[in-house]
């Protein structure tokens, strides 16, 4: 007898559920199922595998070893099955349901995250939208070929496909009250001046400070934060300065209590693509989905001229991409 004959499959997704809540109750919820059910699933996985799976641990559950070694595959197995028995010759946004997930930093969400929502609404009601924050980068986990898409560095990933293209400017910020309005940062002063950055965490070698560096600048560094929309409410009120992208400045708009103003080192674009995974190639939804996407970054920043209908951006000529 073939082994695949004698699985059941309607244990993966339970395993998948089980395994990324780490919680029976929250694993019932997610499939959709009683709390017993989830658990007979759980007794019959662990009977299949001989290992617990998931142990007690003070108030909660961790993953055995051999668990933690599953929880990927499991991932990826339920997603290619999604695909497979999701793949059809059509796709039609006014009826679909299905659940479009993508991977981007609070910038990401803040600056295109209203507007594709509101795309969506209007074509597809009944389609369902995740933002998921960046836990690891997308070459680690596994969990790239595992979602819609992530939109990133448009130098992030060379030999992945990517769709649309957004490109921010880094503007300074000073306190709106405290400085003069005809104030110019310059790089005497901005060595002078103490500052608010953001970074990443466990990537603090961030590219532009590289740049700064290569600069021979070296900023007096006081205050860093993950939270990009807060740079502004951190530099509000006190002497300091902060490096913030300008678009996100725009759109969170006249109460931040600062003012831009330009920096004073050539700083290039934050450049910012759609990536996915080749093996969304040919998913007619996938399809549909990054076009939306493309479309809300197709929209120009504040200030900046609209490309002429059909041309690409100057950073995009020469660039090969496929979607």
């Amino acid at each position: 007898m073939d082994p695949l004959d004698r699985i059941d499959w309607n244990l993966v997704p339970a395993l998948d559920a089980l395994l990324q809540e780490r919680n029976v109750s929250r694993a019932a919820r997610r499939l959709s199922v009683s709390q017993s059910a989830a658990s007979g699933a759980l007794a019959r996985l662990r009977r299949h595998f001989g290992d617990d799976l998931l142990v007690r641990q003070g108030a909660g559950y961790v993953l055995t070893p051999l668990a933690q070694g599953l929880a990927t595959p499991a991932q990826q197995a339920v997603a290619g099955v999604g695909d497979l028995l999701g793949s059809t010759r059509s796709f039609d946004p006014a009826t679909s349901t299905r659940e479009f997930v993508v991977v981007t930093s609070e910038y990401g969400q803040t600056l295109f995250g209203a507007d594709l929502v509101r795309r969506m609404r209007a074509a597809a009601p009944y389609a369902r939208l995740a933002f998921r924050g960046l836990s690891t980068p997308p070459g680690t986990g596994g969990w790239f070929a595992t979602v819609d898409g992530w939109i990133g560095p448009r130098e992030a990933m060379p030999d992945k496909p990517s769709s649309g293209f957004y490109a921010d400017r880094w503007v300074c910020v000073v306190d709106r009250e405290s400085t003069a309005a005809d104030e110019v940062l310059d790089l005497s002063s901005a060595r002078e001046r103490s500052w608010v950055i953001p970074t990443v965490a466990k990537h603090r070698d961030v590219p532009w400070r590289k740049r700064l560096l290569d600069h021979g600048i070296d900023l007096n560094i006081v205050v860093t934060t993950e939270s990009f929309s807060a740079i502004p409410y951190l530099v509000a009120g006190t002497d300091q300065v902060g490096l913030v992208q300008a678009s996100l400045l725009d759109r969170l708009g006249a109460d931040t209590g600062v003012r831009a103003l330009e920096c004073p080192w050539p700083m290039p674009p934050l450049a910012f693509t759609l990536w996915w995974h080749e093996n969304r190639e040919n998913d007619h939804a996938h399809r549909w989905f990054r076009d939306q996407v493309a479309a809300v970054m197709a929209v120009p920043p504040p200030g900046d001229p609209a490309p002429a209908p059909g041309s690409p951006p100057p950073q995009q000529v020469g660039a090969a991409r496929r979607g």
